[in-house]
């Protein structure tokens, strides 16, 4: 799982990749936030409950924020069938 700043175009989001395998050679990602210019100086761990933590830079704001993923997908809708 990696957390990174997509700047690209009008895009100014923080995304999280998950990876769909071992050498991670495909993968799927979240935009998990999307409010402003945010995602600048991302970095994420995995806390003792063993889901995600990322923190970043909101720009627009000015200020340091942090994020605890719901699931290991960092998804609000997630739903294992």
């Amino acid at each position: 799982m990696m957390s990174y700043y997509d700047g690209i175009g009008a895009d100014k989001d923080l995304k999280v990749e998950h990876c769909g395998n071992v050498a991670c050679s495909s993968s799927t990602y979240v935009t998990v936030d999307s409010a402003g210019d945010v995602g600048w100086s991302t970095s994420i761990t995995v806390g003792s409950d063993g889901l995600p933590f990322v923190s970043y830079r909101d720009v627009t704001n000015d200020s340091v924020k942090g994020l605890h993923c719901p699931n290991v997908f960092c998804v609000g809708y997630f739903r294992r069938r």
